[in-house]
């Protein structure tokens, strides 16, 4: 039986799907890095490769017609040229020569997966956050998406650096007391917040480090904690922000549907919402989808489409 893959790969791991031609999942596999900015191209193409030859090895008999690498940090049309170039060369000599590639990017297959569809716009809030929208002419548009030092709004990590601001100004009595202390507290085993600055400013703390926190807003905030949902609300309203200003600087998309994406649309149902009423317009809140699929289903969507136009039977 032919299948297709779709790899959604991340700065930290790949994920590897495998579909047969009327989109029935055969298997799911991770493997390493797949962003070439995290890595290198040749590190990240590798890393792909070896991924793949495990799809293959867990698929005997079955010959695969299509892959869709849709990989973060890939964006401009020199950089999917690099890295197909890169991946061919990976490939060549395996079992995968020959076969028909296609490098898109995360957003791209965030999108394909959530709306089903190559336009749109997609929201996408997890560790990190960015919107892009995609119109009928394949144009690309971005706002947001800047790093946790110049704009990380919606993020795993903006809600995160909330949670451990709003512990402090607690302590210091600028805000009243919350249930985030204790969390927060719990997860680092200090008796006291002050305990916090020796943690936090420890030297290679990392931006996922920081986001870690932001599972404790999302409970507190279903429990009802008041600053916690503050830190939501607000969260959620600032990546509306970014789409609003979006479609304001270009009206062309102002009709276009949305794709939610990302662990905090996914376990915040309060976030979904408050993003999803600061976004419609007209009071439609038809055009917010919550994406319900991996991003490797939508490269795996795309992998399918290229093995078709190619005549696969």
């Amino acid at each position: 039986m032919d299948y297709v893959i779709g790899l959604d790969g991340g700065g930290t791991k790949t994920e590897a799907l495998a579909i047969d031609l009327s989109g029935a999942e055969l298997g799911t596999w991770t493997g390493g890095p797949g962003n070439p900015h995290a890595v290198t191209f040749a590190t990240a193409s590798a890393e792909l490769g070896r991924l793949l030859t495990t799809v293959k090895d867990a698929l005997p008999g079955r010959r695969c017609l299509a892959v869709c690498a849709g990989l973060a940090g890939v964006d401009t049309a020199e950089e999917r040229s690099t890295m197909e170039r890169y991946l061919t060369q990976t490939l060549t000599g395996s079992a995968y020569e020959g076969v028909s590639l296609l490098i898109k990017n995360d957003a791209e297959i965030a999108l394909k997966a959530a709306l089903g569809s190559s336009q749109g716009i997609i929201a996408i809030a997890g560790t990190g956050s960015i919107i892009y929208a995609f119109d009928s002419e394949g144009n690309k548009y971005r706002a947001g998406g800047w790093g946790h030092l110049l704009g990380d709004q919606g993020s795993g990590y903006d809600i995160g650096l909330s949670v451990l601001q709003t512990v402090m100004k607690s302590y210091d009595g600028v805000l009243p007391a919350t249930i985030l202390t204790e969390a927060v507290l719990q997860k680092h085993g200090i008796r006291d917040a002050s305990e916090l600055r020796g943690i936090v400013y420890q030297p290679g703390v990392q931006k996922a480090q920081i986001a870690e926190h932001a599972e404790f807003a999302v409970r507190a905030a279903a429990a009802g904690d008041k600053l916690a949902r503050q830190i939501i609300v607000r969260s959620a309203e600032d990546l509306a922000d970014l789409v609003v200003a979006l479609r304001n600087r270009h009206p062309e998309l102002d009709r276009l549907k949305i794709g939610a994406a990302g662990s905090i649309f996914a376990y915040c149902p309060l976030f979904y919402d408050t993003f999803r009423v600061s976004v419609s317009q007209e009071d439609d809140l038809s055009d917010v989808v919550l994406s319900g699929r991996r991003s490797s289903a939508g490269a795996a969507d795309y992998a399918r489409e290229l093995a078709a136009s190619q005549g696969a039977k």
